[in-house]
């Protein structure tokens, strides 16, 4: 089942590879076939000569699948092992994020106001919320107004520690391009923004 799943993730990842080298297959199993049967048409010369290119290009997918391929994915599971911390305590801020707009910022018709028990700036909001390992395990977690304020600084270094790692090139290309949209998502700078303006 593993190697079965391994064959798809590898059609799926280099189609136009994988279906040059199937045709290639075919065309030596046939040349195979066929190879005592009378030459009717006159072009055993050619087929001898498509026969060694699809022989040579199914040596070359092979030498690609394992000398550049598999080692690929192997650097690439590597990195998110390294990278998985970061990508889940990335994930616990943003759910916090969530969670303190959901019980605490006020929206207005003009931009939003943050809810508090007391007027000072040291005052704190509190969010509980449950642990990413166990649902049924809850945290307690504290912000004052400078920290709520700050959370989009904490957010681009958060992005900025994973993209500036030192295994990240091994990762997928689309990982990447994820970081990248999240890095450009304006959400972080429009809650302090927008909760200053009214407050």
């Amino acid at each position: 089942m593993k190697i079965i799943n391994g064959i798809k993730q590898f059609f799926l990842s280099n189609k136009g590879i994988s279906i040059i080298g199937i045709l290639s297959v075919m065309i030596s199993m046939s040349y195979v076939l066929t190879y005592k049967m009378p030459d009717y048409f006159g072009i055993e010369p050619l087929y001898v000569w498509i026969n060694n290119i699809a022989i040579s290009y199914v040596a070359a997918m092979i030498f690609f699948v394992v000398q550049v391929y598999i080692p690929e994915q192997k650097s690439k599971k590597q990195c998110m092992e390294v990278l998985k911390n970061n990508f889940i305590d990335l994930a616990k801020f943003i759910d916090l994020t969530i969670l303190v707009c959901q019980k605490h910022i006020e929206i207005k018709d003009k931009g939003a106001k943050l809810l508090w028990n007391g007027d000072g700036n040291e005052e704190k909001i509190y969010i509980k919320y449950s642990s990413f390992n166990d649902i049924n395990k809850f945290s307690d977690r504290s912000y004052t107004k400078k920290e709520v304020y700050n959370l989009a600084n904490k957010y681009n270094k958060k992005i900025e520690k994973i993209k500036q790692s030192s295994v990240i090139k091994f990762c997928d290309y689309e990982l990447l391009e994820v970081l990248t949209k999240l890095e450009t998502i304006n959400f972080y700078a429009n809650i302090g923004s927008s909760s200053e303006c009214v407050e």
